[in-house]
């Protein structure tokens, strides 16, 4: 073993503070600098043809929170030191700051308007587009995945190709009123063990193409001890410290089946997180750097001996399947978007496209479209936007309707390639109506249980709808009065959620957060009013199950069995309703029908419900049991 390759090897598995400084260092002396003549010489098409593929993504990750892209307070020994041994691409970018659409674009290649999923929980990658997954199973490698939330469940479409997808996150909601705000994940030490306990039973005669996702940096924040008292004020610091603990343990688990030699290790961020930038409290809504520029690395210790960097073109998490593929030399015969980084590390006038629907998926405000080049921008919105990000990387300085050259210039081209691209993209009518994939049998269902309506059309953003920049004081408080109702400070919140709603009466999510504090009031009535409202806005399969809850509580059994019948035409694979349905059962004296529908909510939906539909059970047979020994 060369010794260049032995100090990678050493700082690969570092772990005490007192080696950390050894990383710091081994950095500055080994990393060759730029995207050309620093490449390695040995990194071609098919030089990883016999090699394992880890791919890592690092959930809500921003770049320039990690050691190796220069954050001082930063406790990331492990991925630094695979910079430090690897490639580290300096200016890599999202193409949408949403979890599910950002994984579906690194899994396929693609940006989210040509595969289609473009947002959380309603969207679905449906047949027809290949996975990263899929293409290697096809070429002879054992597939696994280890993911720890449910927004990457297996029923949004990126299970497939894997033999093994493990999305077993293990928490089930305590009551159905949850499902109003679900967040269901599992820690990075959870889904370390099983990713560990994997690659110790694989097939080693074949080659794995293994995905491990950590979720820990997402809100809420609560890192485990140590790390939540040593990072006591910035815990969001904390919560990437652990997760690169847990990404160490993986790595020497590698390393000690002699496998790390030869294996691909990828490390990309979905999209990192806003902390207050801008005004946003976390992401999705705007797509300004701290959401958007995330850390990208690449490790093969077998061809790469010393530490990269990669900073004078930007890249995409697109690029990952093909990167993938042109090293492993697997030939696959559909199209990108994004470009294998053996090119694209060679195109410094490259543009990269970026987009939000959530704006307008959540709350009807306008959408957010961008394109992004090494060291400028150009955003879409109401009020267009364009930085320059080498003298205003945080943009705060608004250059759009500057008239001297060269910034008119660049900001015209910008201008020009992003209406070219987003000529033939779907309105965002087609947008939002394929989160439901409805053919016209369901549409003609929704329309005879009472679908009456959605989001306001429009097919381009404009002063008709509210630009998201201007509304993050609105979402700042709806996010606090919901903090505040489940405190138990209700009236704190109710203050706070009608000055909302009554400036804007017909954001969805603002009635949902106003119906949830009616619930907390225990003022039903109230509570239903402002959740129909919501659910004529946005129908919505958790609204629907929330009514129904509601129906059923007051008895009113028909109207409840309406809501249920449309949850289950909006979302079908929503065990919340199936939940909700056993109890109207429950209701009507038929608990033999009541128990099969809880049994039918763990089966469509284990992670969210067993465990509420293992109580509901449990109680109703000890129900009957009990009226069997009364003879009744």
């Amino acid at each position: 073993m060369s010794r260049d390759r032995s100090k990678r090897r050493i700082c690969l598995l570092l772990g005490s503070a007192a080696l950390i400084l050894v990383v710091a260092l081994s950095a500055n002396l080994f990393w060759s600098k730029s995207g050309d003549g620093g490449w390695p010489e040995g990194l071609v098409r098919g030089s990883a043809s016999e090699a394992n593929v880890l791919l890592i993504t690092l959930d809500t990750t921003r770049a320039d929170r990690l050691g190796c892209y220069g954050h001082k307070g930063a406790e990331t020994p492990n991925l630094d030191a695979l910079a430090a041994g690897g490639i580290r691409f300096d200016d890599a970018v999202t193409v949408v700051p949403v979890t599910l659409p950002a994984h579906t674009t690194i899994m396929t290649g693609v940006d989210p308007p040509t595969h289609g999923v473009r947002h959380n929980g309603e969207y679905r990658l449906e047949a027809g587009r290949a996975t990263l997954a899929e293409v290697l199973a096809g070429a002879g490698y054992e597939t696994a995945a280890f993911v720890s939330a449910f927004v990457l469940d297996a029923r949004f479409g990126l299970s497939r190709g894997f033999s093994v997808y493990d999305d077993d996150v293990g928490v089930s909601a305590s009551s159905v009123t949850d499902f109003s705000r679900p967040i269901y994940e599992r820690s990075a030490t959870a889904v370390t063990d099983r990713a560990i306990a994997w690659f110790k039973g694989h097939d080693s005669s074949k080659p794995f193409f293994s995905w491990v996702h950590y979720f820990d940096p997402h809100a809420p924040r609560q890192p485990p001890s140590p790390f939540a008292s040593r990072f006591a004020g910035r815990l969001y610091d904390g919560e990437i410290a652990y997760m690169d603990s847990q990404i160490g343990r993986l790595l020497r688990a590698l390393d000690k089946a002699g496998a790390i030699e030869n294996t691909l290790i990828i490390v990309v961020a979905d999209h990192g997180e806003s902390l207050g930038e801008h005004d946003e409290a976390t992401h999705a809504k705007l797509i300004y750097e701290s959401t958007m520029h995330v850390p990208l690395i690449l490790s093969y210790p077998k061809r790469i001996n010393r530490g990269h960097v990669v900073d004078t073109v930007v890249v995409s998490i697109a690029d990952v399947m093909p990167t993938v593929l042109e090293l492993v030399g697997v030939s696959h015969d559909g199209e990108f978007d994004g470009v294998s980084l053996l090119a694209g590390r060679l195109d410094r006038e490259r543009m990269i496209y970026m987009e939000t629907l959530a704006p307008y998926l959540d709350s009807g405000w306008s959408p957010l479209y961008g394109i992004r080049r090494h060291q400028d921008k150009y955003i879409l919105a109401p009020t267009p936007e364009y930085y320059d990000l080498g003298v205003d990387p945080h943009e705060l300085n608004n250059l759009f309707t500057e008239t001297s050259e060269p910034a008119a210039s660049s900001r015209n081209l910008l201008v020009a390639e992003l209406s070219s691209r987003m000529e033939g993209l779907p309105s965002l009518a087609a947008a939002a109506a394929s989160a439901k994939k409805l053919d016209p049998d369901a549409q003609r269902q929704l329309e005879s249980l009472g679908y009456v309506g959605s989001i306001p059309d429009a097919d381009t953003p404009g002063d008709e709808l509210a630009d998201p920049k201007e509304m993050m004081a609105v979402l700042q408080a709806i996010d606090e009065a919901e903090g505040l109702a489940t405190a138990g400070r209700t009236d704190e919140a109710f203050v706070i959620i009608t000055g909302v709603v009554s400036e804007f009466p017909r954001d969805p999510k603002a009635l949902i957060a106003l119906g949830k504090v009616y619930l907390h009031q225990d003022r039903l009535e109230k509570a239903e009013e402002v959740l129909r409202k919501a659910h004529a806005i946005r129908p919505s399969a958790r609204v629907c199950i929330l009514l129904a809850q509601l129906m059923i509580a007051g008895q009113r059994i028909d109207e409840a069995a309406n809501f249920l019948d449309q949850a289950e035409v909006l979302e079908p694979l929503h065990g919340g309703i199936y939940l909700a349905r056993g109890d109207w059962l429950t209701m009507q004296g038929r608990p033999l029908e009541a128990i099969a529908s809880y049994e039918h909510a763990k089966e469509v939906d284990p992670y969210r419900t067993a465990r509420e539909a293992e109580l509901r059970i449990a109680k109703l047979r000890a129900f009957m049991r009990k009226l069997e020994e009364q003879g009744q």
